[in-house]
């Protein structure tokens, strides 16, 4: 028989959303399935509703319902590394000091676990470190490049608070089909979510070089929405190369014929960061199959 757990919020758990407190309890189970639990009541704290975006505190008790409570894969359940990929993750660690982690993410490896994936690179490098990382931004499986993880909960929101005041810098570069060289512009378009909800979304675009029918750009997001970067330039006409969701099949099919593999031609390039009083850049290589260089 399933039964449901109640549990005291205390330590790095404060001020969590309570979508990600669930999730950081199984990250197999479905984004979707969290959202459900919270809007029909199955999860509760304090013995009331809440919304996805409420941020837990300390000595709250949150019901946990069984799908969680009774699931096989809890975040404690460490994950076993090979010593190759112990190797493959040290490399990637592109700076490290006690608040903070940022690694350059490979392509094709999810952030987190999911549907059919046992365990994310977040679980990996908390098996590496063994310690609690948590995320300050997202990227896409698709998409690599720098990646920011906080070591503690007081870490975290205040990148998240500095983040909110345009102290953080993220550039991304991509290459984009298009049939003359695109113009500097700030693509400012709302997105639908897939509620139906609408979101305000600024992308900042410049060319960095054009090619014979594509063109290698810089990008600056002023908002995080989902897919924003890939659904903005599909709008735009000059969609990414490689973006099986958004993009064009037939230009992409006839790319992938001729680089011999598919992948999408988006990396988070950049980012500037303030850390320990002072504004530090990072930034990351072209993976080795990227078509175009520096």
């Amino acid at each position: 028989m399933a039964y449901s757990e109640v549990y005291t919020v205390e330590g790095n758990d404060v001020g969590q959303r309570i979508d990600n407190f669930l999730m950081s309890k199984n990250r197999a189970i479905p984004k979707s399935r969290y959202y459900r639990a919270i809007r029909s009541g199955e999860v509760r704290v304090n013995k009331k509703r809440v919304t996805a975006s409420y941020r837990i505190q300390a000595n709250d008790q949150v019901r946990i319902p069984p799908f969680v409570a009774d699931s096989g894969m809890k975040a404690d359940q460490p994950v076993v590394l090979t010593s190759q990929q112990k190797e493959m993750l040290e490399r990637i660690i592109l700076f490290e000091s006690n608040e903070y982690m940022l690694v350059n993410k490979p392509f094709g490896i999810a952030v987190h676990a999911g549907s059919g994936i046992r365990n994310g690179l977040v679980d990996q490098l908390i098996s590496l470190r063994s310690m609690p990382l948590y995320l300050v931004h997202r990227l896409d499986k698709d998409v690599s490049g720098c990646l920011l993880l906080a070591k503690n909960r007081q870490a975290l929101n205040d990148m998240i608070d500095k983040w909110s005041t345009g102290a953080v810098k993220k550039i991304y570069h991509a290459l984009v089909f298009c049939e003359s060289r695109p113009s500097q512009r700030v693509i400012s378009r709302t997105l639908t979510t897939s509620s139906g909800r609408q979101q305000t979304a600024m992308t900042e675009l410049s060319c960095i070089e054009m090619f014979d029918s594509y063109a290698c750009v810089k990008l600056r997001i002023t908002t995080g929405r989902k897919h924003q970067i890939r659904r903005h330039l599909a709008d735009e006409k000059i969609p990414i190369i490689g973006d099986i969701k958004y993009g064009d099949f037939a230009k992409n099919k006839r790319f992938r014929k001729q680089a011999g593999e598919q992948y999408l031609y988006l990396i988070a390039k950049e980012l500037v960061l303030p850390i320990a009083g002072e504004s530090r850049g990072f930034k990351v290589d072209y993976p080795d199959w990227w078509s175009c260089t520096e």
